[in-house]
């Protein structure tokens, strides 16, 4: 196991990057507790922004990104050290169970259970050179992180399948806005990962995700995402007009992120199998539209 570091910035930070080690079958009760700390009047004051995520890379752990409203190295500190002195209490009064699991890194063992690291991630620089880009791409997750606190509430997002249920809904949710021709282009160049597990698993589901895509064409989704989807139809127009987005390369490469970012918000085990769900789901309607074969 290895043991974190405490958060000591060489540079003046626009975000700091908050990874917590946390049993994933508890992490309903993270999330309740970060979205309580960020919604502090006290934190409001600090920052211009958060993005939530929850992944199992080096252990099960919750994210926190909290973008700072001024880019002051003596505030970044102390809201650091607030950050550091709640979530370090939190886990004293409240540890997830201990949990044992290899470490899917190469090269790096996992971080222990029940403990905070600073900087495991970097979100600001998802889009290197290209800050228009980055910087529409992260104040649209600004705005979708507090509706993850809304589905916590809803369903305790502890379960697995939960998550992965949800996260398609929100996939689909962003092909929906786009043209057919297009949502045929993202998918091409799809990698070929577990063909025959991820097939089979499409096909029991198959029925289910076609009613769900119909019902969103249709405008219609659960309760919980109907302000997600208004979200989403903004983001897909900004996208659409954004300067920095001149090609149509770059722009399958902003909704593909879109996707992946969307699986590791809602912390989704499988992030292969999720793509698979969305693009065999979404390429059913472009060939019945075109008339073309299916990929497989």
């Amino acid at each position: 196991m290895t043991t974190p570091a405490p958060f000591k910035p060489s540079f003046i930070p626009s975000w700091i990057n908050i990874s917590v080690f946390y049993n994933h079958m508890e992490w309903h009760i993270m999330l309740e507790a970060i979205h309580k700390f960020v919604s502090g009047n006290e934190v409001q004051n600090y920052i211009n922004g958060y993005i939530t995520g929850m992944g199992y890379n080096r252990g099960d752990h919750v994210r926190l990104a909290m973008r700072l409203a001024s880019q002051d190295a003596e505030k970044a500190i102390s809201l650091a050290k607030r950050a550091d002195k709640y979530l370090v209490q939190f886990i004293n009064d409240h540890p997830a169970q201990l949990i044992e699991r290899e470490s899917t890194d190469l090269y790096f063992a996992n971080y222990t259970n029940n403990s905070v690291a600073y900087n495991l991630f970097n979100i600001s620089s998802l889009f290197p050179g290209n800050e228009n880009v980055n910087e529409l791409f992260l104040d649209h997750f600004i705005k979708v992180s507090p509706l993850i606190k809304t589905l916590n509430e809803t369903y305790e997002l502890q379960l697995e399948q939960t998550r992965f249920n949800l996260a398609c809904l929100m996939g689909l949710g962003v092909i929906s806005q786009l043209d057919q021709s297009f949502v045929e282009d993202l998918f091409s160049n799809l990698p070929n990962t577990g063909q025959e597990t991820d097939a089979a698993a499409y096909e029991r589901n198959r029925e289910k995700m076609i009613l769900e895509y119909k019902e969103i064409l249709r405008g219609k989704i659960i309760e919980e995402l109907v302000p997600y989807m208004h979200l989403v139809k903004s983001f897909v127009n900004d996208v659409h007009s954004c300067p920095g987005i001149n090609n149509g390369r770059l722009k399958r490469s902003v909704f593909m992120s879109t996707l992946t970012f969307l699986a590791g918000l809602m912390g989704v085990f499988n992030q292969g199998l999720f793509l698979y769900f969305v693009s065999r789901t979404s390429l059913e309607f472009v060939k019945k539209a075109t008339n073309r074969a299916l990929p497989l």
